[in-house]
């Protein structure tokens, strides 16, 4: 998606956010089948995971937002600051996921108003 945004391809960085949703609607479910924590007892895959959906559905997007010049003149590294920042303080709060690591809010889904 950033190269394809950095070339100034953005149909298709669209289209990879749009395979990423699908991705992420099933990385945990495989991840489990899987059984990574067991095969990995050292490796983090909620913690990854935390990773991959902050740089692909906030940074991504909001690369996206700027380079594109979709945000307001003047104002677009402004926007786009808050944009990581409070994404960043959402995927930090320590109440974000419950136990069984579902959301308890509003997801940081800017690939979505991106599109």
């Amino acid at each position: 998606m950033t190269i394809s945004i950095f070339n100034g391809d953005y149909r298709m960085a669209f289209l990879l956010m749009v395979v990423a949703i699908a991705i992420d609607a099933s990385d945990g479910a495989l991840a489990r089948l899987a059984r990574v924590q067991e095969t990995t007892p050292n490796f983090d895959g909620a913690r990854l995971d935390d990773i991959v959906d902050y740089l692909t559905f906030v940074f991504v997007p909001a690369l996206l937002l700027y380079r594109a010049g979709l945000l307001p003149a003047g104002w677009g590294g402004a926007v786009a600051a808050t944009i990581l920042l409070s994404s960043g303080y959402g995927f930090s709060a320590t109440d974000a996921k419950t136990n069984d690591y579902f959301l308890t809010g509003l997801p940081s889904y800017w690939n979505i108003a991106a599109l």
